[in-house]
């Protein structure tokens, strides 16, 4: 019984690392971003800085002015923080399947990531 539940709790951490790892991944690459029900969708390219839990984006040229405050990412847990170019926070988003939804800091409008 004891072997039984070795095996099985030895499983199930397997399977957690592998998905962790899988969606560390997953972060890098372009992204549709939105801010609020009615704003006008953008594209935003996240990539690695040195680590697969955090990097850089570069907006699309033709994203509002505004987005330009987002510059950086970084995966903590099941969150994913976007900060300014200085590494302010801007907004707090959770992970909704292979897509993210939050709020900004402050304004505390809706914020969505699709691919």
């Amino acid at each position: 019984m004891i072997r039984l539940s070795a095996l099985t709790l030895a499983a199930g951490l397997a399977m957690a690392a592998a998905s962790l790892a899988h969606a560390d991944g997953t972060v890098t690459g372009k992204w549709t971003y939105k801010v609020g029900a009615t704003g006008t969708p953008c594209t935003l390219t996240f990539t690695t800085g040195g680590s697969e839990t955090s990097g850089n984006i570069a907006t699309d040229s033709a994203c509002p002015t505004g987005l330009a405050a987002v510059g950086r990412w970084r995966r903590v847990g099941t969150h994913l923080q976007l900060m300014s170019p200085s590494g302010s926070l801007v907004a707090i988003l959770h992970s909704d399947g292979d897509n993210y939804k939050g709020r900004q800091i402050g304004g505390g409008r809706s914020i969505t990531l699709n691919r």
